[in-house]
């Protein structure tokens, strides 16, 4: 990864785990869903491999990052060759939240690497912006991982984490 995307990575973790601005709250039915569509997401990459999960559940003009900088995802996820079909990336969302429109929200959690036969692990963090697109499903927008030198320490399952002066745009009706 270069070292602009993990800057772009320390600095969203860092805006979103702001000490004196969170506060832990309970989900609305757009975050749950989102995070249903995380999973779905990390769950698909294990049948199809992470490849093809990742253009089927990123938006047409997703962003991600490479040693260059920022990229339109999909086209570099296309080029890029097959990955072998014995490396398992997984990954689950850990921690969130989203506007309370419901259209835009923010997840981060753990990765771990794995090849069949392959001593130990590799470890990381992904941070990724998820859109509710025209249809009503969620969809990445931007995506951004790290690589670490052991797990990332996050609680079991997921928390949301607001920032306590959160937009007051329009209501999300599940909210």
């Amino acid at each position: 990864m270069s070292s602009v995307a993990a800057r772009c990575l320390a600095g969203a973790v860092s805006l979103m785990l702001g000490a004196s601005s969170l506060v832990l709250a309970q989900q609305p039915a757009s975050l749950a869903a989102m995070v249903a569509a995380e999973r779905a997401f990390a769950a698909r990459a294990l049948v199809v491999g992470w490849k093809q999960a990742f253009l089927q559940y990123f938006a047409p003009d997703a962003i991600g990052f490479s040693d260059a900088g920022p990229v339109q995802a999909a086209a570099d996820i296309r080029k890029a060759p097959d990955p072998p079909p014995d490396l398992r990336l997984q990954w689950e969302p850990r921690w969130g939240d989203i506007a309370a429109s419901g259209d835009l929200g923010w997840l981060t959690g753990p990765t771990t690497t794995t090849r069949e036969g392959a001593a130990g692990a590799r470890y990381g963090n992904y941070a990724s912006v998820w859109r509710r697109a025209a249809d009503g499903h969620y969809e990445v927008l931007i995506d951004v991982g790290i690589t670490t030198p052991a797990a990332v320490p996050f609680a079991p399952g997921f928390t949301r984490v607001p920032a306590a002066d959160r937009f007051p745009g329009p209501a999300d009706p599940d909210r």
